[in-house]
């Protein structure tokens, strides 16, 4: 069966700002990336100064960092090194954090958030100030107040005495304004620790009201307010590159930058690959709405309420619905692309279902009214590639035969051995490891035995991701987590491979808090993998290190 479905074309945008192109020929947009070959973008000199941003997402990001690794060029997911890649740079404040891979390739870690000011010492959250400027404002925290009027603000403890030898510097509060696109933030320095008063106030909406105090609250710090210019301001920009796609830029006033994403200037917009629908897989998309009803008995004439749309980041560049055919394993969705013909007042009184287009009465409003089709190959083609000759790779998407932006939605980072994406994961013993997608991983939820002690044959519960997928193959082996319910954090704190599969007629966990073997029932659609015994984390995952990059 084909069915309609309504989607929004997903997209990681940075935070909301204007978009300001520039024809400057210095800072970030000057310069190209170099390759072994010499290849160089838009702009002016080589790569090792200057370069020209290529990206990552707001959270992953990686630069080319003194220092070339040994091989040729790389596209197409070939793996190649001798590269010098630059999408970021440091500035007089603001430092990147990164997975450094080897000389020449580095990845901006998203474990801290990726970047750090090094003045005030915090990770940077690039939020919306009171001013309504993005600035890196110091983490987010649970501001209170100790009188009724909300004015003397007032920060708990955000992690136990024995947990943190030092009391943060810097908080943010929680957003204060009701607009969707600014959510604009104050900013605090801790002061010290103070008493408790009487009573604690919290600000919500209906005004400032009293809180009840739980006792787990054993220190409160007081804050003062400090002004939007304490924290360093950003601005968004598109750069050129090679000619048919820019990078868009995060630039900081301390000279710090990040190429976050690709930009199509024909549409004035960013632009992403949607990798959820196959003919759009290695195309940049730029901002699409999704068609949300019909003016025409047939069905054939689409638009989108203008005031249904998010115009944070502008205004859509194109329209988009999509079929989904439920007869193919997995199910197959094709993707329709449309120019916006016009804008006017329009009733959206026809909806399809299944093979027929329904009647739904509705008011007349303003709405982008569907256009003239687009051919998801007359949008920009995006290229790949693997680079480094390391245990880890890095995975960049690009144009025109250069590597512009690091690849996101998780698949930034390669295990050489296998082939496959990898995970950043810290394990019990400290270290940083990049574990393959042949693993899954688990917090224990799915973690049982066979035996009524918990101590025979341990199984894991597996769930395809879609029921027709039966011969998908199940995952070599299980990487198994926990939380710090005292100090907070995740680390994982087991491995083992899967042995077998198993049929279970019981099935029992272990339960931490009363520290007895519980039943449980075995659920319909599961497969239950049996795991063998625990393996050396250090003999199947490549290590990663982090630094700071000055």
């Amino acid at each position: 069966m084909t069915k309609v479905v309504w989607w929004m074309l997903l997209a990681v945008l940075p935070a909301c700002g204007k978009s300001e192109s520039s024809d400057d020929d210095d800072g970030p947009g000057a310069g190209g990336v170099r390759t072994s070959g010499g290849r160089s973008g838009a702009g002016t000199g080589g790569a090792a100064s200057g370069a020209a941003p290529t990206n990552g997402g707001e959270a992953n990001g990686g630069e080319a960092n003194g220092g070339e690794a040994n091989g040729g060029e790389a596209s197409g997911g070939e793996a190649s090194g001798d590269l010098t890649v630059k999408y970021f740079a440091p500035g007089t404040r603001l430092k990147p954090e990164v997975i450094a891979l080897e000389p020449g390739l580095d990845v901006i870690s998203s474990l801290s958030g990726g970047w750090i000011d090094t003045e005030l010492g915090f990770s940077c959250q690039f939020l919306e100030a009171d001013d309504r400027v993005t600035r890196c404002l110091p983490p987010p925290a649970a501001v209170v107040y100790a009188n009724p009027a909300c004015t003397e603000p007032r920060v708990l403890e955000i992690v136990p005495r024995s947990c943190a030898s030092e009391a943060p510097t810097f908080v943010t509060s929680a957003p204060y304004d009701d607009d969707d696109c600014t959510r604009r933030r104050k900013g605090f320095r801790v002061v010290g620790e103070t008493p408790f008063p009487a009573e604690l106030y919290a600000q919500f909406a209906s005004g400032c009201e009293p809180i009840q105090r739980n006792m787990a609250w054993d220190t409160l710090y007081e804050l003062e307010p400090v002004p939007p210019e304490t924290f360093v301001a950003t601005s968004l920009a598109h750069r050129p590159r090679a000619s048919g796609l820019d990078a868009y830029v995060r630039e900081a006033e301390d000279g710090s930058w990040q190429a976050l994403m690709l930009f199509d200037p024909s549409r004035g917009s960013q632009c992403v690959q949607s990798t959820a629908h196959s003919q759009l897989a290695n195309r940049c998309v730029p901002q699409t709405a999704a068609i949300l009803g019909f003016t025409d008995a047939a069905c054939t004439t689409g638009a989108v309420p203008t005031a249904s749309v998010n115009t944070c980041f502008g205004l859509p560049s194109l329209l988009g619905r999509s079929t989904l055919d439920e007869s193919t394993c997995p199910p197959t969705i094709t993707t329709h692309l449309f120019e916006i013909g016009e804008t006017r007042e329009v009733a959206l009184d026809y909806a399809p279902s299944g093979d027929l287009c329904l009647q739904i009465p509705s008011e007349s409003s303003e709405a982008f009214l569907q256009g003239a089709p687009v051919d998801p190959s007359d949008l920009p083609e995006v290229e790949f590639f693997e680079l480094g000759s390391g245990a880890v790779r890095a995975r960049f998407d690009g144009f025109a035969g250069e590597p512009y932006v690091l690849a996101g939605s998780g698949r930034s980072l390669v295990d050489a051995q296998t082939g496959l994406e990898c995970d950043p994961l810290t394990f019990a013993d400290g270290s940083l490891r990049c574990v393959p997608n042949s693993f899954e991983q688990t917090s224990g939820q799915q973690h049982f035995y066979t035996d009524a002690d918990c101590a025979g044959v341990s199984v894991y519960a597996w769930l395809r991701s879609l029921p027709c997928l039966d011969e998908r193959a199940p995952p070599v082996g299980v990487v198994i987590g926990e939380s710090d319910a005292t100090c907070g954090g995740y680390a994982i704190t087991d491995v083992r491979p899967v042995v077998g599969e198993v049929a279970p007629a019981e099935l029992y966990e272990y339960d931490d808090q009363s520290a007895t073997c519980q039943p449980v029932t075995p659920e319909i659609g599961y497969r239950y993998l049996q795991l063998g015994d625990s393996v050396n984390s250090s003999e199947l995952f490549p290590e990663l290190t982090l630094e700071l990059r000055e």
